[in-house]
């Protein structure tokens, strides 16, 4: 997979919305895990800190055998009025 592919995926689960106050949603991630399989995040706002995107991928990622050895991860920050690559 090509990098610029592996970034669509990211930005494709990127929604971007405001719950309780707290913002979720705007920074998506993607990443290729050693046996091949693409996995997709967002971050998460929670009241005590938050979980970042790659975090959560990463977590995907050891909890199904890979041990966080992905090949390739990318993350997407969409802010509103600017895109950050």
């Amino acid at each position: 997979m090509r990098n610029d592919e592996l970034i669509s995926k990211a930005q494709s689960v990127i929604n971007r919305k405001t719950i309780n106050g707290r913002l979720h949603g705007d920074v998506g991630a993607a990443l290729i895990s050693e046996k091949g399989d693409i996995y997709a995040g967002v971050c998460v706002d929670t009241p005590g800190s938050g979980l970042c995107a790659l975090c959560i991928l990463l977590l995907a990622d050891i909890a199904v055998g890979s041990c966080g050895t992905s090949t390739k991860i990318t993350s997407k920050l969409m802010s509103s009025s600017t895109e950050v690559r």
